[in-house]
């Protein structure tokens, strides 16, 4: 669950409160860009975080002044000495964009959570006057061509949103095409200069979703230690006492029915993952003949080399592409000398996060043995 997740409850309950999102950072720093958190009119937050510690209580109170006056603000929070005590002394800092949101963006904020449960990104866009105030909110698909001058695209009989930002902005068209292509190739946000002020771009990532097929004790923890990383999770088995929300009450879905047959109700995407966790090797090797087929980013299965091989070459010898099948990481997981089920789903999740975040990139850890002499 992230600030966005919350927002309309929120909203319909107390018709405001203050988002932050971190925009950018340099040096060392506990947050990464686009780090978010929600922050009440009365300065609690409610969810999220852009780091904790006493930056977090920095930001928190510049929020609450911005509050009364319901204006937004670009703020810069130096980690520096001041942060000695909390163990927080970094070096880095953080650009904070705080903005006012209320009861007249429910909509905006349901419709970019929608395309982010979809797994689809978007770029929040919005327009900040000269004086803080937010003027309107745009929702653009990356990769939407912007539309040339008299076009109007509509979505169920309205003018899209990429028709509208670049009608309104017409002049900065030029550079609001650059800086979306930027900011969806890096993921990061940024800012143009337009007549009526500054506009704030940000990509929302998709959700990236899971799929378990098996419902077992394996398939229990990587569930749960997924759902805590972000994952949105579905787990497929062909069991109804094996594939329920009391089972599985952190996943999104749950489908009890064939395995094969299953593939017709999901929606794989490059973004996806593919866990294959069943109760036995046949019914592995049946899901693998399908999943190593699909679009899914991820694709990993469990078993010992000698029954992946055979496994594998059965497949072959149905059909199956060798190429298909030597992007599956298989055994599962990372070798951290995992033995339980709890320890094999930390290393099946670190493995995922690793291909999402740093495809194609050597593992590597982030400390080195102290040295005390």
């Amino acid at each position: 669950m992230d600030a966005f997740d919350i927002l309309p409850q929120v909203l319909r309950a107390h018709s405001r409160a203050l988002l932050a999102t971190v925009v950018g950072v340099s040096g060392s720093t506990p947050s990464s860009a686009l780090a978010r958190m929600l922050v009440s009119e009365s300065g609690e937050r409610l969810e999220g975080t852009i780091g904790g510690g006493c930056v977090e209580g920095d930001v928190i109170a510049a929020a609450r002044g911005l509050s009364a006056a319901g204006k937004s603000a670009v703020m810069t929070f130096t980690l520096d000495e001041d942060h000695l005590e909390s163990g927080m002394l970094c070096g880095g800092t953080l650009e904070v964009f705080l903005e006012p949101v209320t009861d007249r963006d429910i909509a905006f904020v349901e419709s970019l959570c929608d395309r982010r449960d979809a797994g689809d990104d978007s770029i929040r866009a919005t327009l900040v006057g000269e004086d803080g105030a937010i003027l309107d909110r745009f929702l653009i698909p990356p990769g939407t061509p912007a539309p040339l001058p008299g076009q109007s695209p509509t979505v169920a009989g309205q003018e899209s949103g990429p028709a509208r930002l670049f009608r309104r902005f017409l002049p900065e068209r030029e550079s609001l095409v650059d800086a979306i292509e930027g900011i969806t190739r890096t993921g990061n946000a940024g800012t143009i200069a337009v007549r009526e002020g500054r506009l704030m771009l940000e990509l929302v990532a998709g959700a990236p979703g899971l799929y378990i097929f098996g419902g077992g004790h394996v398939s229990s923890a990587v569930s749960k230690i997924a759902s805590v990383a972000g994952f949105r999770v579905t787990v497929i088995d062909d069991r109804p006492e094996f594939a329920n929300p009391q089972r599985f009450p952190e996943a999104v879905r749950t489908i009890a029915a064939d395995f094969v047959a299953s593939f017709a109700q999901i929606v794989l995407k490059p973004s996806s993952s593919i866990v294959i966790v069943t109760r036995g090797h046949k019914a592995d090797e049946t899901v693998l003949g399908v999943a190593a087929t699909t679009p899914a980013g991820y694709i990993g299965m469990i078993g010992s080399r000698k029954k992946v091989a055979a496994a594998f070459e059965r497949l072959i010898a149905r059909g199956v592409p060798p190429d298909a099948l030597r992007r599956v990481r298989t055994p599962i997981g990372l070798d951290i000398g995992a033995v339980s089920p709890g320890e094999i789903a930390v290393s099946i999740v670190a493995e995922m996060v690793h291909a999402r975040r740093s495809p194609g990139a050597p593992l590597g850890f982030k400390s080195d043995p102290v040295r005390t002499r």
